[in-house]
């Protein structure tokens, strides 16, 4: 009997892992092209994990694997460019066949996270915002360690409209002068 109810947990759990999900389109981007979206974005503001508490140059890389999984490396500096340097890599999965703008991302196993893709530079993919889904955490990135602050004050202003609290929005020291 409860090897019956092992297998089935398992089979839930696994299941829920890889369904497909189209419940975060009112909230999502339209549309991400995977391949551009891959590669190096900096992190310029964020409400932050606990693990991001700190965190200076931090720097997210998108790498797409053979089975469609997405291999994400995120390093950063604690509290200064000269501080420690840590390094976190997780698993993210599009969930969303249709927009591939809502991810389940895996920092640790068995953490599966909501990663919603809010904001996007669809033209040129220099800039986007993810969100997850209760607002406790926010990330504004871009290809580049810097944004003009016209920019960086839409983005927060997209951020707010879209419920997360400014107030817990921080900007990330960006400093690569003396990393």
């Amino acid at each position: 009997m409860v090897r019956h109810i092992y297998f089935v947990f398992v089979l839930f759990i696994g299941g829920a892992c890889v369904s497909k999900s189209t419940k975060y389109q009112d909230v999502t981007v339209k549309n991400v092209d995977i391949d551009r979206f891959m590669g190096k974005w900096y992190v310029i503001a964020s409400i932050p994990t606990m693990f991001e508490k700190n965190a200076c140059n931090a720097v997210e890389t998108y790498t797409r694997k053979s089975d469609d999984s997405i291999h994400v490396d995120f390093t950063y500096h604690y509290e200064k460019p000269s501080g420690k340097k840590t390094h976190m890599t997780q698993t993210a999965y599009v969930v969303d066949d249709e927009t591939r703008a809502h991810w389940k991302i895996r920092p640790i196993w068995p953490l599966l996270f909501d990663y919603l893709i809010i904001d996007l530079d669809h033209e040129n993919y220099e800039y986007t915002t993810i969100g997850r889904p209760n607002k406790a955490n926010l990330w504004i990135m871009a290809r580049s360690h810097e944004i003009s602050p016209k920019l960086y004050n839409s983005l927060v202003e997209k951020a707010v409209i879209a419920g997360y609290d400014k107030t817990k929005i921080e900007k990330v020291e960006q400093n690569w002068s003396n990393p």
